[in-house]
């Protein structure tokens, strides 16, 4: 009978979460993307033996058990598990990029990049808009400003 999750599954729960809350410097969110090499290291502080790539191996599956919207890659022997999103286009790009060779991961790079650059120039349009409009409403504010200069100007004179 089981009591929820062990605790190599809390910190797969963990991890997750903490990947998930995490933004790329150019605000995407982070794909979810956990080898079990990873997993091992965050549990146990150490660069995962044999044994406790094991142990979270066995976590791996049986978390994906329990959290069907994730999903596993990878093999038995030298070839690492992965855990993945599959509903998340980027993870699951991530997922067929790590077996893919060099030129595929460019490609998906470059992609991931090209939208980046996208979206960050429409917000550059933006932030130009809006200058524009507040140095306009400055120069506004300082024809008044003169304008009450000169007032008080000549009714300093008439005084």
């Amino acid at each position: 009978m089981s009591r929820g999750l062990g605790h190599i599954e809390r910190a797969i729960a963990a991890e997750i979460e903490k990947v998930k809350s995490g933004r790329y410097s150019h605000g995407d969110p982070c794909p979810v993307h956990e080898s079990s090499r990873s997993i091992a290291f965050t549990c146990f502080r150490s660069n995962g033996r044999k044994v406790q790539r094991g142990a979270a191996a066995r976590a791996m599956r049986s978390f994906v058990r329990k959290h069907p919207q994730f999903a596993l890659t990878g093999s038995k022997g030298r070839n690492e598990l992965l855990l993945y999103e599959p509903s998340d286009p980027l993870s699951a790009s991530l997922k067929v990029g790590a077996t893919a060779p060099v030129d595929r991961i460019d490609l998906l790079i470059e992609e991931h990049m090209n939208d980046a650059l996208a979206e960050a120039s429409q917000r550059a349009a933006v932030a130009e808009r809006e200058v524009a409009a507040l140095s306009a409403m400055l120069d506004v504010l300082r024809l008044d400003r003169d304008s009450w200069r000169e007032q008080a100007q000549r009714l300093r004179s008439v005084a």
